[in-house]
C-alpha cells in the first residue's frame, strides 16, 4: 500500500473515519480480576468505578478514558524518533522544566499562555479562528491532534482527531479486605503507652502506630465479555478544521501524527492490577475506513509505514522550530489580579 497516496485518497474523498477495535485481556488470562480507575463521588456516596447497567441487566466498566489515553499517547512525541517530528516547547517555571507534551491542555494551558511563548500563541490562536491553521501547526501540532479548547481566552475549540476508550462489559465488581498487624506492640511494651482520647489514637492511626483493618474495599472487577479498546481518527473533524484548499501540507502533517498516535498502543501497565494484553485468540486488531453510507473498507495501517511518511509530511509543511520559554509570574499575577476584582453592574 502507498500510504501517502491512500492518504490523500482519503482526504480528497469523503471518508468519514477510520475505526480500530482491540480486543484485550489481563495479562494474568481471561477470568482474572483487574483495576479500573476510581472517580471522585458525591455526599455519602465517595470514590468508586465508572459502571454501568444495560437493559439486560448486565454491567459495562470504564477502564481507561479518553483523557487518559490521550496521555498515554502524547508523550512519544518527546522521545526517538518521534521528536524530531514535532517542535519540542519546554517550558521553565522556577526549578521545574515541563514539555508541552506533558501539559493538560496543551495549546491552551496556562503555564503556556502566561509563558514567554504566550504571546505567539495568542497569534496562532487568532490566526486559526480566522482560517490559517499553519502558526498553531508549528507550534503545538499535537494541539490538533488530541483535541484543544482555549475556554480562557479566544474560545477557539479543536476536536479531538485521535481519541482512544477502553470498556470492559459484562462485568462483576469485587471487594477486598486487608488487616496491618504491628511489628511491635507499642502499648505492651511500654513505649507509648494508652492513647489519651480518641484524637491521639487518630493521630496514631495516621503514623502507623495503631493496627488498622480495611474491609470492603474495591477489589477491583472481573469481565465475563470483551474488553475492548476502540479508537477512531476523525477524518471528518479533520477536514472542517483544515480545509484541503487551504492548507493541504498542514492536513496532512496533522493527519501522519494523528496516525502515528493511533497506532503506537495504549494498552500494556494502566495502573496497579491492570495491565492489559491483546486477546492472542482475537488476533491482530483490523483498521476499516467508514464512510457516510455505512460503508466499511479493510485497511492496512502499519506503523513503521506512517512514521516515514510522518517524516516526509514533516518536511513538506515546515516543522516548527523548538522553543525554550520562561513562565512570567509577573504577567500571571497580573491576570490574577485583574480577574479577582469585583466586576462593575
Amino acid at each position: 500500500m502507498d500510504l501517502a497516496e491512500t492518504v490523500s485518497k482519503w482526504l480528497d474523498g469523503d471518508a468519514s473515519a477510520l475505526v480500530q477495535r482491540e480486543y484485550l485481556i489481563p495479562a494474568e488470562g481471561k477470568d482474572s480480576p483487574f483495576f479500573p480507575p476510581t472517580f471522585a463521588g458525591t455526599g455519602s456516596e465517595g470514590s468508586g468505578y465508572c459502571i454501568d447497567t444495560m437493559k439486560d441487566g448486565t454491567q459495562t466498566c470504564l477502564v481507561d478514558t479518553v483523557g487518559s489515553q490521550a496521555n498515554r499517547m502524547e508523550p512519544i512525541f518527546a522521545k526517538e524518533p518521534y521528536s524530531g517530528l514535532v517542535p519540542q516547547v519546554v517550558i521553565s517555571a522556577g526549578q521545574q522544566s515541563t514539555n508541552i507534551f506533558e501539559v493538560g491542555h496543551r495549546a491552551a494551558d496556562a503555564l503556556l499562555r502566561h509563558s514567554s511563548v504566550g504571546t505567539d500563541l495568542d497569534k496562532a490562536l487568532r490566526s486559526l479562528a480566522d482560517g490559517d491553521p499553519a502558526p498553531l501547526a508549528r507550534i503545538a501540532p499535537t494541539s490538533f491532534v488530541f483535541g484543544m479548547w482555549d475556554s480562557r481566552g479566544t474560545q477557539v475549540k479543536l476536536p479531538r482527531i485521535v481519541s482512544s476508550v477502553i470498556r470492559a462489559y459484562d462485568i462483576d465488581q469485587l471487594t477486598r479486605s486487608a488487616q496491618y498487624f504491628l511489628p511491635v506492640n507499642y502499648r505492651d511494651e511500654e513505649l507509648l503507652g494508652e492513647a489519651s482520647d480518641k484524637k491521639h489514637s487518630d493521630a496514631r492511626s495516621d503514623l502507623g502506630f495503631n493496627e488498622i483493618p480495611s474491609t470492603n474495599t474495591h477489589g477491583g472487577i472481573i469481565a465475563h465479555g470483551e474488553i475492548r479498546r476502540d479508537t477512531v481518527v476523525n477524518l471528518s473533524a479533520l477536514r472542517l478544521i483544515i480545509s484541503d484548499d487551504r492548507e493541504e501540507e498542514v492536513q496532512k502533517y496533522i493527519l501522519s501524527l494523528s496516525l502515528l498516535a493511533a497506532t503506537c498502543g495504549g494498552i500494556g501497565h494502566l495502573r496497579q492490577g491492570c495491565i492489559l494484553t491483546r486477546d492472542p485468540e482475537r488476533g491482530t486488531p483490523r483498521w476499516e475506513v467508514v464512510y457516510p453510507d455505512g460503508r466499511r473498507e479493510g485497511v492496512e495501517i502499519d506503523h513503521g509505514s506512517v512514521l516515514e511518511y510522518a517524516k516526509e509530511a514533516a518536511k513538506a509543511f515546515g516543522k516548527g522550530d523548538d522553543i525554550d520559554a520562561v513562565f512570567e509570574t509577573a504577567k500571571a499575577k497580573d491576570k490574577i489580579e485583574a480577574a479577582a476584582k469585583p466586576k462593575k453592574k
